[in-house]
């Protein structure tokens, strides 16, 4: 399979020293924010000036709508002007819808936790799609993002005791993520307790009285299932 054959674009990280390049393909914003962040670390070790960092950058995309866009064949010279941030800016606004940053915005405060979800997983959601909108203004530090996950983690977390305001915003998403992982044990016994119980109740119904002998209690297979769960952890 080539590169040109993927529906979805290609970041070709090259050895230390050499800028990345973007190859042709469906790109994410995820993507164009990790070509940002791969070129600005090329920037800073070999010092390059701010008025030649489009000039380095130009290159690296090997999708010719970007080029096109950019008009390197006739206006080079306008692209060379741009800054990095205005050129990724232009290039931003060329290959994604015109609200994509609303939309991103919006994933950023609806995203919900919900009942199974590990609260690790989600905030990593919450954060990945906050980090895309660095550089903008619907981008949110980290006294807002702790508001947000708050707003959006499940229930029990927020009436969680050892869960206080004192803490700093990396302490306190330490914190919540051992407080959740408690949860998501108990929640695994009830789904277990259940389980067994549905299973006893079937096996009851189904067996007749003379051979009831041979099957453990409904409580001793309740408290089976519950001890297999434990070694489990």
């Amino acid at each position: 399979m080539t590169l040109s054959s993927l529906s979805t674009a290609v970041i070709l990280k090259l050895p230390t020293g050499k800028m990345p390049l973007l190859h042709e393909g469906e790109t994410l914003q995820a993507q164009l924010r990790q070509f940002e962040v791969h070129a600005k670390n090329f920037f800073l070790p070999k010092k390059i000036a701010a008025a030649d960092q489009s000039a380095h950058a130009i290159g690296c995309f090997r999708d010719f709508r970007v080029t096109d866009e950019l008009k390197i064949e006739t206006e080079r010279a306008v692209a060379l002007a741009l800054n990095f941030k205005s050129f990724m800016d232009k290039i931003c606004g060329y290959l994604f819808p015109s609200d994509w940053e609303r939309l991103l915005r919006q994933q950023v405060n609806q995203c919900k936790q919900g009942a199974t979800k590990p609260f690790p997983k989600f905030t990593t959601e919450i954060c990945g799609a906050n980090s895309l909108l660095i550089n903008t203004t619907s981008h949110v530090d980290d006294a807002r993002l702790r508001t947000i996950l708050e707003a959006n983690m499940v229930s029990d977390l927020i009436d969680d005791d050892k869960v206080t305001d004192k803490t700093t915003f990396t302490g306190w998403l330490d914190i919540v993520k051992r407080a959740d992982e408690k949860r998501l044990h108990q929640h695994k016994r009830l789904l277990a307790i259940t389980a067994a119980e549905r299973e006893c109740a079937k096996r009851d119904r189904t067996t007749s009285n003379n051979n009831n002998d041979n099957h453990p209690p409904r409580a001793v297979a309740v408290i089976y299932r519950l001890n297999t769960l434990d070694l489990a952890r």
